[in-house]
């Protein structure tokens, strides 16, 4: 059975198009965090990753 990814932002079930995207941030968060020792996995959804770089202080975009 395939098992529906949903955006963990917005709650959203991912389209076709956003689980082509694989828009996920997984990661051992480490000492300094709330989550220390947790092993995060936090898939997005195309419009809620545009949000989340859109709204950075400094911009996450690298030019190549």
């Amino acid at each position: 059975m395939n098992e529906q990814l949903v955006c963990n932002i917005c709650g959203k079930p991912l389209d076709v198009y956003d689980a082509n995207q694989r828009i996920v941030l997984h990661v051992k968060a480490g000492y300094g965090s709330r989550y220390d020792g947790e092993t995060i996995s936090l898939h997005m959804c195309c419009e809620c990753f545009d949000d989340l770089v859109d709204n950075c202080t400094i911009s996450p975009v690298c030019d190549e």
